[in-house]
């Protein structure tokens, strides 16, 4: 698919999730494709493709964006590489929206799922020492 017709997906979804939610996302399609084709310093769990079809995975990198720019961070082809503390603490913010909105939704397989996906992050190289105690305390929430 060429990038109009990527970026005329985008902003269909993200248009969708907007009515559901009955909120504005501070983010522009062009902005999401470029985060979520930016550069990376390691291997990404999920593709573009996932990210568009999965409703939790969308809200989260929605989230995530709004967060960096409230921060006051331009969304760019190497933001990730040249913020990792920010984009960590952004990451755990959008995290925990996206296990409140599964919550609502009673989406415990979804949970579980990315339960497993937080577990992970102890074991992350590039995790930020003193965002360590805030994975961790994620996983106590989430496993009551």
């Amino acid at each position: 698919m060429r990038i109009e017709g990527i970026i005329v997906k985008i902003k269909k979804r993200i248009n969708e999730l907007s009515k559901k939610f009955g909120k504005e996302f501070n983010v522009s399609s062009e902005e999401l494709y470029t985060y979520l084709t930016a550069e990376t310093y390691e291997d990404d769990k999920y593709t573009l493709e996932d990210i568009l079809s999965n409703e939790y995975l969308l809200f989260h990198e929605l989230v995530e964006i709004e967060c960096l720019k409230k921060r006051g961070l331009e969304v760019t082809s190497n933001v990730i590489v040249e913020n990792p503390e920010t984009i960590y603490e952004c990451h755990l913010k959008a995290l925990e929206e996206e296990f409140k909105f599964a919550l609502k939704e009673g989406d415990v397989e979804w949970i579980k799922k990315r339960l497993k996906d937080v577990e992970s992050y102890l074991d992350d190289e590039y995790l930020p020492k003193k965002l360590r105690d805030e994975v961790v305390e994620i996983l106590r929430y989430l496993k009551r």
